[in-house]
């Protein structure tokens, strides 16, 4: 069972946006910062790593009968499908962050934002937005694991995020046109909704 969130003195943040859009990056500089306060809530999927992925770093590398399993448990938080491969944030996961003492970080898209939300489930969310499509383009271009039409489907489903992303709530919304400017914004925020307990670091 997941500890409701709202009884602790802080809550889960979640980062979310469409691929490509720097949300890992961002996350890896968060942790960086503040390496005892977060931790990365790592996601389980069913696609294959890219290179220098590490399962139980970046993912937890899964089949599709390993994920259906823990789906039918009842073990994901939330879950979804993306460009055909499943990805889910698993309670076990959650947990093991807070037995540490620390806040979790979730990577997530849109989809299963929208899950969270309908939960009732209490977070801090941070929408991060690209400066345009064509430079989103240019970076899962440059990304270099992606075929083309993976791209432009990849492309498409973010348009559809972004609109989607206008008409639900989220704590904040930052355009990444540097990663150092949206960690300056990130900061101010987390400074706001984290005060406490970034002042005892």
């Amino acid at each position: 069972m997941l500890e409701n969130p709202s009884s602790l003195a802080y809550l889960p943040l979640l980062i979310v946006g469409p691929s490509g859009v720097g949300k890992g990056t961002i996350i890896r500089k968060l942790i960086g910062t503040y390496s005892s306060l977060f931790s990365y809530s790592i996601s389980h999927t069913t696609r294959i790593p890219r290179c220098n992925e590490i399962h139980g770093k970046h993912y937890y590398f899964v089949s599709n009968s390993e994920f259906s399993a823990i789906k039918e448990a009842g073990g994901f938080l939330e879950c979804v499908e993306f460009c055909g491969n499943n990805y889910g944030t698993s309670i076990a996961e959650m947990n093991r962050v807070r037995s540490n003492k620390q806040i979790p970080i979730l990577e997530i898209d849109i989809a299963g934002y929208v899950q969270l939300l309908e939960m009732n489930f209490k977070m801090r969310s941070i929408f991060i937005l690209p400066p345009s499509l064509d430079e989103l383009r240019t970076r899962l271009l440059d990304r270099g694991s992606d075929i083309e039409e993976t791209i432009s489907k990849r492309l498409e489903i973010a348009k559809n995020e972004i609109e989607m992303s206008e008409k639900i709530f989220f704590d904040s919304k930052i355009v990444n046109n540097s990663v150092e400017k949206t960690i300056q914004e990130i900061d101010k925020q987390l400074n706001s909704w984290y005060k406490d307990e970034i002042t005892k670091l």
